[in-house]
């Protein structure tokens, strides 16, 4: 089995734009909670084309992560799962959620 490789393939062009879609998406966070290679966040159920929208993308160029949208009381959560190896690329979206896109440029730029 080859190794998997955690390394971001968005453009500079693609990240700006998906900057963009996380200060969106920030605001709307009613709950942040990391767990080991998981990450779950906590949304309005009115946020959820925006939600669906992150995940195409986000999988486009972040393959080796795994996504789940559950319906909650709250509204609706977000799991995003790294295998074992990914996780200075998880801390990375998790700084973005958190509000801090900066990390994630930052993750991306070591990676290019």
């Amino acid at each position: 089995m080859e190794p998997l490789d955690f390394a971001c393939t968005i453009d500079p062009a693609g990240l700006k734009q998906r900057v963009n879609q996380l200060d969106s998406l920030v605001p709307q966070v009613l709950g942040l909670r990391r767990d080991g290679l998981t990450l779950a966040l906590v949304f309005p159920a009115e946020a959820a084309q925006d939600i669906q929208a992150f995940v195409v993308e986000e999988s486009k160029c972040c393959p080796f992560f795994s996504f789940e949208i559950d319906q909650i009381d709250q509204g609706l959560r977000l799991g995003i799962r790294t295998p074992p190896g990914g996780e200075a690329m998880l801390e990375a979206l998790q700084a973005a959620f958190a509000g801090n896109p900066a990390r994630l440029r930052a993750k991306f730029e070591a990676v290019t």
